[in-house]
């Protein structure tokens, strides 16, 4: 379960900065655009010591605009020896506290480090237009039996490198 909210923020370019009057007029117009995306995960599932399978989907309101409601499914599979290392894959939203990064399939391999584990994920995200690589990796730490903290870093190719980090909790029911 994960709940989130992302701040959105779009400045004009200066008039200056234009190319030519007519773009130079739609600066000048231009304003600078601000609203709050909010996101609701929700997964169930179980992990044997062999195999786990969680499915669930992501809520989220507004698109690009900050209205709206859209639901993406969720769905992973892992195999492997949890206590030593496993491959998954999946597709829907490869990092719980991600806003809006639906990704076609992804895979990845999570290595335990005591009580915490080590996951890396890549995917083909449609989140950029056109659609390029993706990578995540992940930190989870236990706080409780109910709680773990989550820490997480994303990394990809658009024109440029574009990369985000995010924080947050997973409840354990």
């Amino acid at each position: 379960l994960g709940v989130q909210a992302q701040r959105v923020r779009t400045d004009a370019l200066a008039p200056e900065d234009a190319v030519d009057a007519e773009t130079a007029e739609r600066f000048a117009e231009a304003r600078t655009d601000s609203y709050v995306v909010g996101a609701a995960h929700l997964r169930v599932g179980h992990h044997w010591r062999l195999v786990g399978i969680e499915l669930g989907a992501m809520m989220t309101s507004g698109a690009t605009d900050g209205s709206g409601v859209s639901i993406l499914p969720q769905g992973e599979l892992t195999l492997g020896p949890r206590d030593v290392f496993y491959v998954l894959g999946g597709a829907g939203v490869s990092q719980l506290t991600s806003i809006r990064r639906h990704d076609y399939p992804y895979f990845g391999l999570g290595i335990p480090l005591g009580e915490s584990s080590v996951e890396a994920r890549f995917s083909i995200s449609q989140s950029w237009q056109p659609a390029q690589l993706r990578g995540d990796l992940f930190w989870t730490v236990p706080i409780n039996p109910v709680w773990s903290l989550r820490a997480g870093l994303a990394f990809g190719r658009v024109e440029d490198w574009t990369r985000e980090a995010s924080l947050g909790c997973i409840l354990h029911l």
